[in-house]
């Protein structure tokens, strides 16, 4: 016995003395952006063991599955030199960060390395106000101080100012972030912004001296402009490694953000279930892709069964509607509102019942509003209504519970949006692409005197995918693929493209091009003032049948076994050719 402990004893003093001079290094050196790529660069480690690891933990961090990311060091080709460098990428979250270097199999620490945070302006975007001259920009700060934006036509002579509203939520719901503490929101107005005119802005605090960088947008649109609308849902931030095929988020934002530099975007529509997050980390992680594109175009979201209302009204709080009159008590369940965005009248509405999101008062008086706004359209300023709503109005996805929801509020608001001729519904909630044909009264319309509403989904922002279920006879394309939307507008025609962006598949292989267009569709106006007339310009394009893949699906489902038990249902139901649909806790 005790040569047996001698032994263990000798060889962990042995450890002690050939790692003991180990370093660690993180460049930069300081985290004071949203993100950032961290290279981490270890030295004089004696005794490297491949099973060896870099940790990087928020300080103060609870154990949680996406609190903290770890790397091997044998994932670094040299590694066996005791010298060598990995990179993670690292999110601000209002703490610093202590990187580790782990040695196994005793989970020694070798060497830590603090990578400071201070505060600095996070979450930023764009959104619009009712005023078509105007824009919102939002943003964070750790401290509670005197918010200001400056903006201008020339990056050296910011001469406007806008001084900000702030606004703290407090701690009362399952979101709240495991680490840290709620940011302060920040809200300033720009006015008076000339249709297309370049402008500069930065934003933060003359009090303390924390700014952000130069940023630029073009002034929104008139009503004689032509628009370029992006939109997508349902996404989910990227695995923390950014490994292969898990990357979907910053692979979706880069789409859009290369839709921008080409002047193709004009606003930017997330519409619900934004990141699945259930911490402030998760949010954080999500976001950042995005913050590059929702800095340079206006943001609208709408509000997703999986939204957590205090994050979600920490960061997003839209457009203020004093025709709602709102409960303040009940302000956190609704999240409705309208807007012009040059030729369009846009409404986003907020319809799930139940799961934090809506009340059945709430949805009696989204109605009422609804009425009002649509009363007050002028439809030769804004010749299209499009409504937007997580819940989609139409879906051949029939998990009952999704499809009796979606029924009855298709029933409660439909004749409302057929009396006012609404253009266009955008949903999502379903992870699938689907569009309908023009649709009276559930019944497809031809051109001609009768007017008809075109369905769409687009659940296909990142998250996984629903399988097909039932097809109907109203529906005229529907995809598996993950992608995003784009609405090209003017007074006369709205032009309808779904954009492929990547597979839904972990193994990477493309059915189609990235950037493909596989469905489109253009609705016309003659007269502003009488109905639309569709043109299908489809350019269907058929991926290849693939093998099937039973285990499809369950490397990225470690995390969660809600969605491994669906994963593993859909293959028992493929083994027995049954066709079984789950409730799901990721719906």
């Amino acid at each position: 016995m005790s040569g047996r402990i001698s032994s263990r004893f000798l060889l962990f003093v042995g450890l002690l003395a050939g790692l003991g001079n180990a370093g660690l290094q993180v460049y930069p050196p300081v985290l004071n952006t949203t993100s950032m790529v961290a290279t981490v660069t270890w030295t004089g480690v004696a005794h490297p063991n491949a099973d060896d690891y870099i940790e990087a933990t928020p300080k103060g961090h609870m154990l949680w599955s996406h609190s903290f990311h770890t790397k091997k060091v044998s994932t670094c080709t040299k590694w066996q030199t005791g010298n060598c460098s990995v990179w993670f990428v690292v999110m601000h979250v209002n703490k610093d960060y202590e990187f580790r270097y782990i040695s196994k199999p005793h989970n020694q620490v070798l060497h830590s390395f603090i990578l400071p945070a201070p505060d600095y302006p996070l979450f930023a975007y764009l959104a619009p106000t009712k005023r078509p001259n105007e824009l919102q920009l939002v943003w964070t700060l750790r401290a509670l101080t005197n918010g200001e934006a400056r903006y201008g036509t020339d990056p050296a002579n910011l001469k406007h100012l806008a001084t900000a509203k702030a606004w703290q939520e407090p701690y009362r719901d399952k979101c709240k972030p495991l680490w840290g503490t709620y940011s302060v929101r920040y809200t300033a107005v720009l006015t008076d912004l000339v249709p297309g005119q370049t402008y500069y802005y930065i934003y933060g605090s003359s009090q303390t001296g924390l700014w952000s960088s130069v940023r630029s947008f073009q002034g929104p649109p008139d009503h004689n402009s032509q628009v370029n609308i992006l939109l997508t849902a349902d996404t989910t931030p990227d695995h923390l490694d950014s490994s292969a095929g898990r990357d979907v988020n910053s692979r979706m934002a880069r789409h859009l953000y290369d839709q921008v530099n080409k002047r193709q975007g004009t606003l930017l529509f997330l519409n619900g279930d934004l990141s699945y997050a259930k911490q402030q980390y998760e949010w954080m992680h999500w976001w950042a892709p995005y913050e590059a594109v929702a800095t340079r175009i206006p943001l609208i979201t709408s509000k997703g069964n999986h939204d957590c209302a205090s994050l979600y009204n920490l960061y997003f709080p839209m457009i203020e509607d004093e025709k709602k009159k709102e409960p303040a008590e009940d302000a956190h369940v609704t999240n409705f509102f309208s807007f012009d965005h040059g030729p369009v009248h846009f409404i986003v509405l907020n319809l799930h019942v139940g799961l934090g999101v809506c009340t059945p008062e709430c949805i009696k008086r989204q109605k009422a509003w609804l009425a009002v706004d649509l009363a007050a359209v002028n439809r030769s300023q804004t010749p299209w209504i499009i409504v937007g709503s997580h819940l989609p109005f139409y879906t051949t996805w029939t998990p009952w519970w999704t499809k009796q929801e979606s029924i009855k509020r298709t029933q409660e608001l439909d004749p409302l949006l057929e009396e006012y001729h609404v253009d266009l519904t955008i949903g999502a909630h379903v992870h699938q692409y689907e569009r309908t044909c023009r649709v009276l009264n559930e019944t497809c319309v031809e051109d001609g005197e009768h007017y008809g509403i075109v369905h769409t989904v687009v659940g296909t922002g990142g998250r996984a995918k629903h399988e097909f279920s039932s097809s109907e006879h109203w529906i005229r394309n529907r995809y598996l693929v993950k992608g995003y939307a784009r609405i090209k507008a003017d007074h006369t025609t709205l032009q309808w493209e779904y954009v492929y962006t990547q597979p839904d598949n972990l193994d990477g292989s493309d059915p189609f091009p990235p950037g493909a267009v596989l469905d489109s569709f253009t609705l016309i106006k003659p007269n502003p003032n009488k109905m639309s007339h569709v043109s299908s310009s489809s350019q269907l394009m058929v991926p290849p049948k693939q093998p099937l893949k039973f285990w499809s699906g369950f490397p990225h489902m470690y995390d969660n076994p809600w969605l491994l038990w669906q994963q593993f249902s859909k293959m028992i139901g493929r083994v027995l050719h049954a066709n079984l649909s789950l409730i799901s806790d990721e719906v």
